[in-house]
C-alpha cells in the first residue's frame, strides 16, 4: 500500500562511486578470477565450489568499501560451504537486496529479470554466475523459469525469488500479493523454504531515483522471527499447501515491518 514517505536527500555522486566500485571490483575478482573459475566448473565441480566463494567474498568487499552503506543484517541461516537444497524468498523494495544476499549468501542463484542479462559486462556476470532470468509479460516465460527454479533446487542449489515480482514504490507498505509458483517449484523439488525480510532499503537505493542516501541503516533479517528461526520443510507437501506456505512466509514479514526500530547510526 502506498504512504508518504519521509524527506530524505539522495546524492547521484554516491552512486556513481558505487558503480565505480563495482566496475573495478568486478574487474578484477570477475572477469580476471571468478569466470575462470565457473567455466572450469562446467566440469569439474570444486572450481565452481571456489567461484561462489570468491564472489561472495568480492561482493562482500564491495559493500566493506562503500562509505555510505550502513546496514543491521542477520541471517541466522547457513551461508557458506556444503548446503542443503533451499528457496530464500523475501519482499523487495530495491536493487540494493541482491548485492546483500549475494556477499551474505554463498552460491545463491537469484531469479532476475531478463533485461539485466543484456547490459553491458553485468549480463556476461549475471551468465557465468548462473543467475536465472526472467521475461516480463509473458506467462509462458515465467512458467520456464520457474521450471528452471525446480531444476536448480533438484540439483541442491540454493535460490532465491522475490514472490512480489516487482520492486515496491518508496514507502509503500506491507507486501504485494505473493506468488504461488516459486512455493510450488520448492515443493516439488522438497526444498526448504527460507523467508528474508527487508526493511529500509528503499530509503536507501529506492526505485525510479538515480542516488543513494548516506549511512541511513537499513535491516535484513530472517522474518519467520525476530531471533533464528529454522528453514521451513517442503517434504511430502502436495494439494494446495503451496498456498498455505505463501502465507506462512509473507504473513511473518509483513509482522517484520511493525517490529524492526530504526537506529541512526552513531
Amino acid at each position: 500500500m502506498p504512504s508518504n514517505p519521509k524527506p530524505i536527500a539522495f546524492s547521484s555522486l554516491w552512486l556513481l562511486y558505487f558503480l565505480l566500485s563495482i566496475g573495478v571490483i568486478g574487474f578484477l575478482l570477475g572477469y580476471l578470477i571468478c569466470i575462470p573459475l565457473y567455466i572450469v566448473g562446467r566440469v569439474w565441480k570444486p572450481s565452481q565450489d571456489a567461484a561462489d566463494r570468491v564472489l561472495r567474498s568480492g561482493i562482500a568487499l564491495l559493500m566493506r568499501v562503500q562509505p555510505w552503506f550502513e546496514a543491521n543484517i542477520d541471517l541466522p541461516l547457513q551461508t557458506v560451504g556444503r548446503r542443503p537444497a533451499q528457496l530464500t524468498v523475501s519482499n523487495h523494495r530495491s536493487h540494493l537486496e541482491a548485492f546483500i544476499l549475494l556477499s551474505h549468501i554463498e552460491g545463491i542463484r537469484i531469479l532476475a529479470k531478463r533485461a539485466l542479462f543484456s547490459v553491458p559486462f553485468l549480463g556476461i556476470m549475471m551468465r557465468a554466475t548462473k543467475q536465472i532470468p526472467v521475461s516480463r509479460g509473458s506467462f509462458d516465460a515465467f512458467f520456464r523459469a520457474m521450471d528452471e527454479v525446480k531444476l536448480r533446487l533438484e540439483k541442491g542449489e540454493r535460490v532465491h525469488v522475490f514472490p512480489e515480482m516487482t520492486r515496491a514504490d518508496r514507502g509503500a507498505t506491507g507486501l504485494r500479493n505473493f506468488s504461488t509458483a516459486p512455493f510450488r517449484a520448492a515443493i516439488h523439488a522438497r526444498a526448504t523454504v527460507q523467508p528474508i525480510a527487508f526493511l529500509g532499503t528503499d530509503d536507501v537505493w529506492p526505485k525510479g531515483i538515480f542516488g543513494l542516501s548516506y549511512r541511513l541503516r537499513f535491516a535484513a533479517k530472517n522474518s519467520t522471527a525476530p531471533t533464528a528461526s529454522a528453514p521451513i520443510p517442503t517434504s511430502g507437501g502436495t494439494g494446495t499447501l503451496w498456498c498455505l506456505l505463501r502465507s506462512t512466509c509473507s504473513g511473518p514479514m509483513s509482522t517484520a515491518f511493525l517490529w524492526v526500530v530504526y537506529v541512526n547510526p552513531p
